[in-house]
């Protein structure tokens, strides 16, 4: 039986997890008393802020996780929006050692005189240093969050360090980071000058950052932890009259499954060899013993998953370890951010991972399943915009020489009803890097109510083998585009091409 008491730990938004605290509240309390409590304990840190005007996240952060906790390194949090709704209902049970509340500061507001004020303040502040005779070179350990826990030493002058500078310095010491699209955060640490209480900050220009990196150089101050922040949306809030915009898919403004490009040419691949025949046994042994122990009236998502989760296994042991299965797997693409259900990737020569497809699971609302999906398609396709190549200043950039078409495959299903998305990037044609989709709902229709189930699922596994089939098939093309990126890089000739066994 719950307690009376909730226990709940928070954690400021900015900091780390070794800085978070717990507050105590009745279960009966509101979204509105937890604010109180929160700002009764962090006094007088929060002494200056309407408590109502705290943002609060409900969020599931990791136990082994060590660094600056940002709002948008997390792809797991709920906005706890309304002050009225209780707690009770928020935790019927004792949230576990993963649940965290994030605390978000407002943000502060100022009208066109205060900015006016400021910017003249932080050159009086700038001036007046250097009548104190003041060093204008200095170093710093600049620690780039949220994935980073070793730091590079960045030399900079205090009179001319711009954003864009910092930028290049990160982006020549982790190339993968660059993106065109991010923006600068400054994470500072309690006691920081200036910032006593932590937090983040935008600098909103270079006069802002001089001033800031000069009053870490006056204090002595050697550690800059930064973020580089997309502002991106999360997968499951766009929408499809989103994405048909954002893609130009087609000429409607509200499209329909009909409106959308067909994937034209979809077959079955025959399951006839013993390995063959073995995961097409597997997968109807799973789904019997599934069907026999969850009644159908109580389907959900998670049941849904795991039915899929049956079907994509199976078809990914035929192809003897070349494909493996990534459940929950993050990704952050140009336009979108999130966990997505399945990834079939493979393996690169380089280490890293190539996402050939991405299933999307939707228990209701095919529609918001398919936006979801097209997204995260097109960010597997575009993990980096941009990069710089080794001989400029960083003043010019060029697009990603990347002259092969890529494809990507997707899956969207509830288990009975399934479509198959496919989705293209030809930078020699006019369309350049903006994709192209073909989607197509399959023929078949699972029963698992009824006595044709089996034969359904098996034409549904076929169908599934021959989409991983042409995944498989857009590996070469891929580790030609991490060749071609590497010589480019490098001012080589890119290198010839190869073939790739069959499965």
């Amino acid at each position: 039986m719950a307690t009376s008491t909730l226990t709940l730990f928070c954690l400021i938004s900015g900091e780390s997890t070794a800085s978070a605290f717990s507050v105590k509240v009745d279960r009966s309390a509101t979204v509105d008393d937890l604010k109180d409590a929160i700002k009764s304990k962090q006094a007088p840190a929060f002494d200056d802020i309407t408590a109502n005007n705290l943002v609060l996240w409900r969020a599931t952060i990791s136990a082994d996780e060590e660094g600056i906790i940002t709002l948008d390194s997390l792809d797991d949090k709920t906005k706890l929006g309304n002050p009225r709704t209780h707690l009770s209902k928020l935790f019927p049970k004792t949230p576990d050692d993963n649940t965290y509340i994030v605390v978000e500061r407002p943000k502060a507001t100022s009208t066109p005189h205060t900015l006016e004020l400021e910017a003249k303040m932080e050159e009086l502040l700038m001036e007046l240093e250097d009548l104190r005779g003041g060093k204008s070179i200095v170093v710093l350990n600049v620690v780039v969050r949220p994935n980073r826990s070793e730091c590079f030493s960045w030399t900079t002058d205090t009179e001319t360090t711009s954003i864009k500078e910092l930028e290049r310095a990160i982006y020549d010491e982790y190339p993968d980071r660059e993106d065109g699209e991010a923006v600068l955060a400054i994470i500072h640490a309690r006691g920081t000058p200036q910032h006593e209480g932590g937090g983040t900050e935008h600098p909103s220009n270079d006069t802002r950052f001089r001033n800031i990196i000069r009053q870490y150089s006056k204090t002595n101050t050697r550690t800059l932890t930064v973020a580089l922040e997309t502002p991106t949306k999360k997968y499951s809030d766009f929408t499809l009259k989103e994405v048909n915009s954002l893609y130009e898919i087609s000429n409607m403004e509200t499209p329909t499954m009909s409106d959308l490009p067909p994937f034209t040419g979809i077959s079955t691949e025959p399951l006839d060899s013993d390995l063959h025949k073995e995961s097409l046994r597997r997968l109807l042994d799973e789904l019997d013993s599934r069907i026999r122990a969850i009644p159908s009236d109580t389907a959900n998502e998670a049941i849904c998953s795991a039915y899929v989760c049956s079907f994509l296994t199976q078809a990914i042991l035929i192809f003897n370890g070349e494909l493996t299965l990534a459940p929950e797997r993050p990704l952050r693409g140009r336009h979108g951010h999130g966990k997505v259900d399945y990834a079939i990737e493979a393996l690169a020569k380089d280490g890293s991972r190539h996402i050939l497809g991405v299933t999307e699971v939707k228990h209701e609302d095919y529609r918001k399943g398919l936006a979801q999906n097209l997204v995260q398609l097109e960010s597997s396709l575009t993990v980096r915009k941009r990069k710089r190549s080794s001989d400029d200043n960083g003043d010019e950039e060029r697009e990603e020489d990347s002259s092969v078409p890529l494809r990507a495959y997707g899956i969207v299903t509830d288990t009975i009803n399934w479509y198959f998305v496919e989705c293209t990037i030809d930078q020699s044609q006019e369309s350049g890097d903006r994709p192209k989709f073909r989607i197509s709902k399959l023929k078949d229709i699972i029963n698992y109510d009824k006595d044709t189930w089996r034969v359904e699922a098996e034409s549904v596994l076929g169908q599934i083998v021959w989409l991983m089939r042409k995944m498989y098939s857009e590996i070469p093309g891929r580790e030609l585009q991490l060749k071609k990126q590497k010589f480019t890089t490098s001012g080589e000739s890119s290198p010839p091409t190869g073939k790739m066994q069959r499965v």
